[in-house]
C-alpha cells in the first residue's frame, strides 16, 4: 500500500514539474528531462484512459492541485504535454536559440517531423514559424505550411465578407499578380483534404484561377508545378477539380495542334514555329503519362488522342502513343 502511494506521489510530482514548466513557473529547463517527463505524462493519460481509470486519476490530480494551492491544468492539456512543452520553448523569449534547437531535437526523438509541423502551424507568429520550418524542415513541408496558412486566411476572409466570391476572387488574382511564385503554393492548397465547406469553396475558386492562368499558352512553363506533384496528389487534384483537368486536356490539344516536326539528317524533333508557344513535346509526354495513370482520366486521354488523329495530326499522335505506350 505504501509503495503504491509512493508511486502515485512520484507520478503526481512529474505532472507538477511539467505543469510548472508549461506555465512558465520555476522548473527544470533541461530539455531532455522536461520532454521525458512530458512523455511519461502523456503515456500515463493514454494508459489510464484505455483502462477507464482516467477520470478517477483526474480527481486525485485535482486534490493534489488543491494541496499545492494551484488551479492546475486540465487532463486534456496533459494528453498533449509533449506538444505543449515544445510550444513553451518556442514562444518564450527567455530561451536562447540554442535552447530552442535542443528542444526541437528532443521533440523529434519522440515525435515525427509531421507532428513538429503541426505544432508550428498553430503558432500565432507566422514569421517566426516560417523561420523555424526553414531551419528544421524540408522545402515540401514549408510549402505545405504556407498552403495551410493561405487557405486559412482566405477562408477567414470569406467568412468576414459573408461569402463574397467576388471579393475572394479579387484577393486571389491580386496574390497571383503580386507574387508569381504564389502559384506553387496555390497548387499545394488544392492538395489539402478534409477541409470544411467554406475552405472547399475557396479551393474551388483557386482551382478556377489556376486553370485560367495555365490555360494561357504564355504560361506553359509553369506547368512544372503540376508535373512536380507526387502521383497521389496529382491524381487527387485532377479528379477533385474539374476545371483543372479540363484545362490540362485543352492545353495538350492546343500544343499537339501547333507543334511542327523539325527534321535533320539523323533525327527529328517537335517544335513551335515562330513565336508560338505551348507545352514542349517532352512536357506533353510527361503530362499524358501522369494522366493515363489516373483511372478517371485514362479514357479521356485516349479519346483526345484519337480525335486529334482524325483531325489530321496522325504523325505526332502516333509518336505520343508509341512513347507513352498507349497502343
Amino acid at each position: 500500500m505504501e509503495a503504491e502511494e509512493s508511486d502515485l506521489r512520484n507520478l503526481l510530482q512529474i505532472f507538477y514539474e511539467v505543469s510548472k514548466f508549461c506555465e512558465g513557473v520555476t522548473g527544470s529547463t533541461d530539455a531532455e528531462f522536461v520532454f521525458k517527463s512530458a512523455q511519461i505524462v502523456e503515456n500515463t493519460c493514454s494508459k489510464l484512459e484505455s483502462l477507464g481509470a482516467l477520470e478517477d486519476f483526474e480527481s486525485k490530480l485535482n486534490q493534489f492541485w488543491e494541496l499545492k494551492g494551484l488551479n492546475g491544468l486540465t487532463i486534456q492539456f496533459f494528453k498533449n504535454a509533449v506538444n505543449e512543452v515544445l510550444r513553451r520553448y518556442i514562444t518564450d523569449c527567455k530561451f536562447s536559440d540554442n535552447d530552442v534547437k535542443c528542444a526541437i531535437n528532443q521533440f523529434l526523438l519522440i515525435r515525427s517531423r509531421e507532428d513538429f509541423v503541426e505544432v508550428i502551424k498553430h503558432l500565432s507568429d507566422t514569421h517566426h514559424s516560417i523561420e523555424l520550418l526553414k531551419q528544421n524542415c524540408s522545402p515540401t513541408e514549408i510549402l505545405e505550411y504556407n498552403a495551410e496558412i493561405l487557405l486559412g486566411d482566405l477562408t477567414k476572409q470569406l467568412m468576414r465578407t459573408n461569402g463574397s466570391i467576388e471579393e475572394l476572387n479579387t484577393s486571389i488574382i491580386n496574390i497571383f499578380s503580386d507574387n508569381r511564385d504564389s502559384l506553387k503554393i496555390f497548387v499545394r492548397v488544392l492538395c489539402l483534404t478534409d477541409k470544411c465547406e467554406l475552405s472547399r469553396c475557396v479551393q474551388n475558386v483557386i482551382a478556377i484561377n489556376i486553370s485560367n492562368h495555365l490555360g494561357n499558352p504564355k504560361n506553359v512553363t509553369e506547368f512544372s508545378y503540376i508535373l512536380d506533384l507526387g502521383d497521389k496528389d496529382f491524381s487527387d487534384i485532377v479528379v477533385r477539380w474539374k476545371s483543372l483537368s479540363e484545362t490540362l486536356m485543352k492545353i495538350i490539344e492546343f500544343s499537339v495542334e501547333h507543334l511542327k516536326c523539325n527534321y535533320t539528317e539523323s533525327s527529328y524533333s517537335w517544335e513551335y514555329p515562330g513565336s508560338e508557344k505551348g507545352l514542349a513535346f517532352e512536357m506533353i509526354i510527361a503530362l499524358i503519362n501522369k494522366l493515363k495513370s489516373v483511372p478517371e482520366m485514362s479514357a479521356s486521354i485516349k479519346e483526345l488522342l484519337h480525335r486529334l488523329k482524325e483531325k489530321g495530326f496522325e504523325i505526332i499522335v502516333e509518336d505520343i502513343l508509341r512513347i507513352c505506350k498507349l497502343k
